[in-house]
């Protein structure tokens, strides 16, 4: 009912705004994963998003024109990203915020490029998205430099000389990379991967049955490569076999919904992330504060990530003469504020931020390491 109540006054406030300027909106669009599996990235994007229209709309929308928010839910299936990003084509957007996962926007990003509309990605990391002149930017870093940090701490940390991986191919664009960058760095430094399974988290899966061909070649760690939901049910299995095992992750899995399915079986599990949980800028605590009265719940590093997205769209839009010179207004951008920090966008607007290394212990994240 809260979540309603909100969306309802959210409506309410685009047509007040709209009808007092007497202008046509400005219309943006959102997709992302609201359906499935992998529904806690879509979910936490599309309300920060929510949440940062309604307080552009709050200061008087843009250049006195409201903006209208057009939601889709992409599914995590390509046609299905492709079929919603014509939609919003159609509606007249000017931008779309998402996808939430490289393999979407991968998909959809021809059909961004042909029409030339802004596609920005909170939390597409993927490797080959990466130094293209096209119309899609990313708020986070790409995909190699969370797996060399992931890498070296596994190796010089952990002390991992030998790894079991697993990853999910519904992102595959995303997981394939990840692991491949992964293995490079940790080769390089005179680790091996003893095991590598990949697996679907649409079909049927025995967990018992991977985790045992992950452990018979007796690793010193497991990298697992999937969403919150899947790396929880892994490592309940793992640890039901092995205790005490490493287990490393990307930063994929990292909300709270890998603690709330985990349980004490993610206890110790270790990933690269983009998003401080305990970090005291003002202006993240003010985020944190509007978004748990609003949703009910703290917000993650995809609800970072797409408000930030949002910040940097609505800048643009603002100082922008014509909505179809927005390419040009955001990389006149470079650095601009994000709610932990600076973020840098270059010319191909692939993103440099702040990373750490993060842990769970007693049920909470808590940071190892900045980078």
């Amino acid at each position: 009912m809260l979540k309603q109540k909100y969306f309802i006054l959210f409506i309410i406030s685009v047509f007040i705004l709209t009808g007092c300027k007497n202008k046509q909106s400005v219309k943006i669009g959102f997709s992302g994963c609201l359906t499935g599996r992998l529904n806690d990235l879509g979910i936490a994007g599309r309300n920060a998003v929510m949440l940062a229209v309604q307080e552009v709309n709050a200061r008087g929308g843009i250049n006195g024109r409201a903006v209208e928010l057009i939601i889709r839910d992409d599914m995590n299936n390509p046609e299905k990203a492709v079929q919603v990003d014509k939609e919003l084509i159609d509606l007249n957007v000017s931008a779309v915020i998402g996808h939430m996962t490289s393999a979407m926007s991968i998909a959809a990003l021809p059909v961004m490029q042909k029409n030339r509309i802004i596609m920005i990605s909170p939390t597409s990391t993927a490797n080959n998205l990466t130094g293209k002149d096209d119309f899609l930017f990313r708020i986070t870093a790409p995909d190699m430099v969370q797996t060399d940090i992931m890498a070296e701490y596994a190796f010089n940390k952990l002390g991992l000389r030998s790894i079991s991986c697993i990853y999910d191919l519904s992102n595959k664009s995303f997981s394939s990379g990840w692991y491949e960058n992964f293995q490079t760095r940790f080769e390089e430094m005179g680790g091996k991967i003893s095991y590598i399974k990949a697996f679907t988290s649409e079909t049927h899966i025995s967990y018992k049955n991977l985790v045992k061909e992950l452990l018979d070649s007796e690793p010193d760690g497991i990298l697992i490569i999937a969403g919150a939901l899947n790396t929880a049910m892994i490592c309940q299995h793992i640890r039901q076999i092995n205790p005490d095992i490493f287990v490393i992750s990307s930063g994929w899995a990292g909300t709270q919904e890998l603690i709330q399915h985990g349980g004490s079986a993610v206890e110790g599990i270790v990933f690269p992330q983009v998003f401080n949980k305990e970090d005291q800028s003002p202006g993240y605590l003010e985020f944190k504060k509007k978004y748990m009265e609003q949703f009910g719940k703290e917000p993650n590093f995809a609800s970072v990530c797409s408000y930030e997205a949002a910040q940097y769209l609505f800048t643009a839009m603002s100082a922008a003469d014509d909505m179809k010179n927005l390419k040009e207004q955001l990389l006149k951008q470079g650095i601009f504020q994000g709610l932990q920090g600076n973020i840098e966008l270059d010319n191909y607007g692939d993103a440099k931020r702040s990373q750490f290394i993060v842990s769970v212990d007693k049920g909470q994240f808590f940071i190892l390491e900045k980078k």
